[in-house]
């Protein structure tokens, strides 16, 4: 009988590849000595970079499943990139609104008549009445609004006037003033704050307050008020006022209560 022949066959390229796959898996692991034993390490990561170094970054491992290239900075569910885990998208928190509650009360220790009430524009620079006239004599007191901090005092336009700075956000103003406090005083309300000067409406005079948040938000003053009256309507020189009715009341022209016409 002729000798056995030996009839060796080179391994085929899977089996290669296969065989490779798996020494890049022990030897790691023999060498450093089981990192995931030791330091607490992931020794699956490790045989996939190993496996994704042999066969290529981005390759497919034995499982099918794609390895990545090494150094990939993908983030999911529980997984962190290289620079530690994904940040988020959530914005810091803003200024918080401020939610003091402010008790205003009339500039003028009392309710007296309004000569021109409010009227807002629809631009910062159009046309209206940016505040209330009130029926006040030069050199009578006027007091603050409410609790507050005196933000400016000094003369705009020929006329003194004063700001206070409220915690609910908002600014009252006042003139003409000959002020009595100055920019940065503390007050209180119902403090005198100055006396009235001369200069804004036509004789005897008038007050103007005004209220406004931020730069061109202006509000009614008297909205701050709970007993707001309406606004008065000035009647020509020479016109006779009408008396109070004897009992109850009556009412004339558009439904406004409280006079009679004098017989």
């Amino acid at each position: 009988m002729h000798g056995r022949e030996d009839r060796r066959r080179p391994l085929s390229r899977p089996l290669l590849v296969l065989a490779l796959v798996l020494w890049a898996a022990l030897v790691p692991a023999s060498a450093s000595g089981a990192p995931g034993a030791n330091d607490g390490g992931d020794a699956t990561a490790e045989v996939g970079v190993g496996a994704a170094g042999l066969l290529g970054a981005g390759g497919t491992g034995a499982s099918g499943t794609s390895t990545g290239g090494i150094g990939s900075d993908r983030t999911g569910a529980g997984v962190t990139g290289p620079l530690g885990p994904a940040a988020t998208d959530d914005p810091p928190d803003g200024d918080a609104t401020s939610g003091d509650e402010v008790a205003y009360d009339w500039p003028t220790g009392g309710p007296v008549g309004v000569l021109a009430p409010f009227e807002g524009s629809a631009t910062p620079y159009g046309p209206g009445h940016r505040g209330v006239d009130l029926a006040v004599l030069p050199g009578d007191a006027v007091l603050a609004a409410a609790d507050g901090e005196v933000a400016f005092t000094g003369s705009v336009a020929g006329r003194g006037v004063v700001s206070i700075d409220h915690a609910d956000g908002l600014r009252t103003t006042y003139e003409p003033l000959v002020p009595s406090v100055a920019a940065g005083d503390r007050v209180v309300a119902g403090q005198p704050i100055g006396v009235l000067d001369r200069g804004h409406c036509p004789p005897p005079g008038c007050l103007h307050w005004g209220a406004r948040r931020g730069t061109h938000d202006y509000v009614d003053p008297l909205s701050l008020l709970d007993d707001a009256p309406r606004p008065v309507r000035l009647l020509p020189l020479g016109t006779r006022l009408p008396a109070l009715a004897p009992t109850g009341t009556t009412s004339i022209g558009n439904n406004e209560p409280g006079l009679s016409p004098r017989s």
